[in-house]
C-alpha cells in the first residue's frame, strides 16, 4: 500500500477501483502492474466496505519475477516511470506551471533502478527548504512570534514587509533577506517552486 507522495501529479491518469486487493498479473505476453495502490473504505448498504484504488501498468513480459511485487517493479521501473511521467503535452504542462521536476523526481525515487537508488536533486531541494524554513522561524522568534504568526502563504516580499512591521531587528532582516534571495536562486536553478516550499512545511 502507497500513498500518492508529495509533488506527484495523476490528474492525467487513469485510475481503476476494485473491491479485491489488486495483484500482478499475466495477459498473454504482458503483464499488469498496479501501482500506488490505497486501501479506502466507502459507505455501501450495509455501513461500510473496502476497496483498493490504483493505476496499472501494462508492459511487455520479459522474464520478470511477478511472485515478487518490488522486485518486478524494480525489473520494470522503464515501463512504470513512463506510465507516470505521461505524453510529452502533459509534460509540457506541467513545465509551464512548474510542476514537472517535483513530479519526476517523486516518481524516480518511488521506482528506483535499483534497491537504494538515491535521489541527490531532490537531496538538494530538501536543504533549500529548511534552510527557507529556518530563515522564517528565526525571523518569527527573533520577536517572540512563531510560524503560526505569519499568513499560511506568503512570498519572500511578504516575508520582509511582515518582519518590517512586526519590528524583527535589522540585523536579523538583512539575514532574512540574504537568505530569501538565495532561495529564490537556488529554486530557479533547480527548477521548483516557491509553493513547493509549503507543501514541504517544516
Amino acid at each position: 500500500m502507497s500513498n500518492i507522495p508529495k509533488g506527484l501529479q495523476t490528474y492525467f491518469l487513469k485510475e481503476t477501483e476494485s473491491e479485491e486487493r489488486p495483484v500482478i498479473r499475466r495477459e498473454g505476453a504482458n503483464i499488469v502492474i498496479p501501482i500506488l495502490i490505497r486501501e479506502e473504505t466507502k459507505p455501501d448498504e450495509s455501513g461500510e466496505k473496502t476497496i483498493f484504488r490504483f493505476f496499472e501498468v501494462e508492459t511487455a513480459y520479459t522474464g520478470q519475477d511477478i511472485s515478487d511485487y518490488d522486485k518486478c517493479c524494480i525489473q520494470s521501473y522503464a515501463a512504470i516511470r513512463k506510465y507516470l511521467y505521461g505524453e510529452p503535452a502533459v509534460q509540457g504542462e506541467m513545465r509551464d506551471d512548474d510542476i514537472w521536476e517535483a513530479h519526476r523526481l517523486a516518481v524516480r525515487a518511488l521506482f528506483p533502478k535499483y534497491r537504494g537508488e538515491v535521489q541527490p536533486r531532490q537531496d538538494r531541494f530538501m536543504q533549500i527548504v529548511r534552510e527557507f524554513w529556518t530563515a522564517v522561524k528565526t525571523a518569527a522568534g527573533s520577536v517572540g512570534k512563531t510560524r503560526a504568526d505569519l499568513p499560511a502563504y506568503f512570498n519572500d516580499t511578504n516575508m520582509l514587509e511582515w518582519a518590517a512591521a512586526n519590528n524583527v531587528p535589522a540585523e536579523v532582516i538583512a539575514t532574512t533577506e540574504e537568505t530569501m534571495i538565495r532561495v529564490s536562486c537556488n529554486l530557479g536553478a533547480n527548477h521548483r517552486n516557491w509553493s513547493e516550499l509549503f507543501t514541504y512545511e517544516e
